[in-house]
């Protein structure tokens, strides 16, 4: 089963090619060794100057790639309830974020999420899953029950042991009954809105169906306006409260059919 690639973090080699990749990097260590020159070669000589230039390159590398880890962010979130995590939800917490803190300013990315601490990624491994999490989630973290997940430019906690597939899945189930949520409830709106009525005992589901069947229309005259659910074979007369026997009628389609009867 692909777990997919989690979080990648900075290395000392990392930042170290990042301070000879660019200028102002360079132009840091060459004030270095200007130094050196003045203060060690100068004096002392040749062999003094580049026994000196090498330690102090080597310093500033390492004291480079050193501050360029410093962090000053607080704890992570609180994961609510992450016992009550028994398949997958939305972290609305987590997301990356950029800042200027590193060694001569270098821009750094972190990610932060519910529960877990902050960490700096890298620029090449955002862009890659970037470029994918639209298609396919993307595995960020791994720990030991939970996983946190990439995908379609949102984040989500998942009890471990799930694939990528798994999680498309199950967030696109969750997409599906939020959207029968809200058509459910637009549905009730709708009815209260323009005024239909209903004898007792019609369960709400059969009148839900029959108003989205008919367009939340009267089906004789087209009118959206005093809606009644009428019965086509009358209860009196053994009809039943169906689907089948059920269809929208404004108030005056109602009343003509009521006296023809």
């Amino acid at each position: 089963m692909g777990r997919g690639i989690t979080l990648v973090y900075p290395g000392f080699l990392d930042r170290a090619r990042w301070i000879f990749s660019q200028p102002r990097g360079w132009v840091s260590l060459v004030a270095w060794e200007v130094a050196v020159l003045v203060f060690v070669g100068l004096p002392y000589g040749p062999p003094a100057f580049i026994w000196a230039a090498v330690i102090v390159a080597a310093f500033v590398v390492v004291f480079a790639t050193q501050r360029d880890r410093r962090r000053r962010y607080g704890p992570p979130h609180t994961l609510r309830d992450p016992k009550g995590i028994n398949t997958i939800r939305e972290d609305e917490r987590a997301g990356f974020f950029s800042d200027r803190k590193g060694y001569l300013w270098r821009k750094r990315l972190f990610f932060s999420a519910s529960g877990i601490p902050t960490c700096e990624v890298l620029w090449d491994w955002y862009f890659w899953a970037f470029s994918i999490q639209s298609g396919k989630p993307v595995l960020l973290l791994e720990e030991p029950r939970l996983n946190w997940w990439w995908f379609d430019n949102a984040f989500y906690i998942a009890r471990s042991g799930y694939s990528a597939d798994d999680v498309a899945a199950l967030v696109r189930q969750q997409e599906r009954r939020r959207q029968q949520r809200l058509e459910h409830a637009h549905d009730l709106m709708a009815t209260d809105t323009n005024g239909t009525t209903g004898r007792p005992g019609i369960p709400e589901e059969v009148k839900r169906f029959v108003f989205r069947r008919d367009g939340g229309k009267c089906v004789q005259c087209g009118s959206s306006e005093l809606l009644h659910f009428d019965h086509i074979i009358p209860v009196a007369m053994g009809g039943g409260h169906t689907t089948e026997n059920l269809q929208l009628l404004c108030a005056v389609c109602n009343r003509e059919k009521a006296a023809s009867l």
